[in-house]
């Protein structure tokens, strides 16, 4: 079974499985097996992202179905909080970085940040693996 046919698909998980290892990495936890580490995480990845596609499908013919998906308010609320403490501290990141971050949440991929921006694909992964531990000294601080 070929769980991504698209190769841009496939190219994007072994993208983000290379950046997840060297996040791993940076964090200063061990891999035995690189090959073996990487090949789970492309499976993972890729199962996911399935799954994803699949669960969407449904969700996308319910709402045109004028079936009404929103949550309650109270959990809108929260979420609308979670967001703007996050985009504050995002703001706080440098220009580079906070690029990176808001492109990459805009769902572009590593390559596409990178044409966009004019820089390397690992100085993208390199500014999205600091922003994400720069973003979790910032949460902590403020805890």
């Amino acid at each position: 079974m070929t769980l991504l046919p698209d190769p841009g698909d496939a190219a994007e998980v072994v993208q983000e499985a290379f950046y997840r290892l060297f996040a791993h990495l940076r964090e200063g936890r061990r891999v035995d097996n690189y090959r073996a580490w990487l090949a789970a995480t492309c499976r993972n990845l890729a199962m996911d992202e399935w799954r994803r596609r699949r669960r969407m499908a449904p969700l996308e013919t319910g709402e045109s179905a004028g079936m009404d998906y929103r949550p309650d308010i109270e959990t809108q609320i929260l979420d609308r909080e979670r967001i703007e403490r996050l985009r504050a501290m995002i703001e706080l990141l440098p220009d580079l970085a906070r690029r990176c971050v808001e492109l990459r949440m805009k769902g572009l991929r590593l390559k596409e940040i990178a044409a966009r921006l004019n820089v390397s694909l690992s100085t993208v992964a390199g500014e999205l693996v600091r922003s994400a531990s720069r973003l979790r000294r910032i949460e902590s601080a403020s805890r």
